[in-house]
């Protein structure tokens, strides 16, 4: 899922939550959603962790994380893979 589509699919709350456990703010989240900003490997990391693995790391930074490092892990935990 992209990080768009999660952010819309969360309430404000959710949102100001998500940001506060990265150490980071709606606003930069919202920017790395719309591909103002580029998040750094360490917060791609903490993204996919944070949303349970709905956001992958591929997703935010394909140039860091090509798509068959992140098979297994992205999307909900129910079409994962085993």
């Amino acid at each position: 899922m992209r990080l768009t589509d999660y952010l819309k699919c969360i309430t404000a709350a959710e949102r100001r939550h998500l940001a506060q456990a990265l150490g980071t703010s709606v606003v930069y989240l919202s920017q790395l959603a719309h591909g103002h900003r580029k998040a750094g490997p360490a917060l791609t990391l903490r993204i996919e962790r944070a949303t349970a693995r709905r956001v992958c790391r591929h997703d935010l930074r394909p140039d860091l994380h090509p798509a068959e490092e992140c098979p297994m892990l992205c999307g909900p935990p129910e079409s994962r893979q085993r």
